[in-house]
This record gives structure tokens, sequence and C-alpha cells, in this order.
């Protein structure tokens, strides 16, 4: 018997695995992006990049192909990022955005630059904590 294609498609254009193949919950995901859509369209900066980042979506036989799902998240953050910036400069003006942005480059920058071992602070107590 033939198997079918990974080309079973939903409204937004992912597809589903095979039935014996895993993939993410499509239940999880369409909820996911149902939601993400409205708080997009919404006023002002409601869907956040962190939101997108720390998503996460069960396995399940015959469920979303991950590779697509990922790249769905990936341009929807990418729009998110872009949508909060031009929010960020509509309130506050472009300069103070930029500098605001030199800012934590600069931080993120002599961050980087630290010696191996002194990149992160020590952990504390019995907290988890980078070795």
């Amino acid at each position: 018997m033939a198997q079918e294609p990974e080309s079973e498609r939903n409204a937004s254009g992912v597809a589903r695995t095979s039935k014996r193949k895993w993939g993410y919950d499509s239940e999880q995901v369409d909820a996911f992006l149902e939601r993400a859509h409205m708080l997009y369209e919404g006023e002002g900066a409601q869907l956040t990049q962190h939101d997108i980042q720390n998503v996460s979506f069960d396995l399940v036989k015959g469920g979303y192909v991950i590779a697509q799902v990922d790249a769905a998240l990936a341009r929807l953050e990418r729009a998110v990022v872009d949508k909060q910036t031009t929010w960020e400069i509509s309130q506050h003006g472009r300069v103070a955005w930029k500098a605001q942005t030199e800012t934590l480059f600069s931080q993120l920058d002599a961050h980087s630059k630290r010696e191996h071992g002194e990149r992160f602070k020590p952990g504390e107590g019995k907290g988890p904590s980078y070795d």
C-alpha cells in the first residue's frame, strides 16, 4: 500500500506527518496560532517575542511536521519583533530607540568578551547554575 505524502495541510499551510511519525500536537499548535493571531492584530504589543520563544507543544503521532511549525513560529517572531520595534519608535522616537538598542548592544558585547569562566555569575546556594 502506498504511503500518503506529507501533504495533508491545514488552513495555515502546515502539513501533517504520516500516522506513524511524530509531530507537534495539531490542536495545541492551532490554538496557539489562533491566540497569537488575535494578539498580534490587537493594539500595542500584546504578543511578545518571549511568548513565541517559550511555547512548547506535545509530540503525537500524525501531528504537524515539526520543521514547518518551527518555520512558521520563526516567521511570526520576526513579524512580532518588527511590530514591537515600530511601536517603540512611535512611542519614544527613533533617537531614544536607537540609544536603547546601542546600550543593550554594549552590555552584551562587554559580557561576551569576559574571560572563560567569568561570563556567568556564580550560582547561589543550592539553586541551579552553570558549571
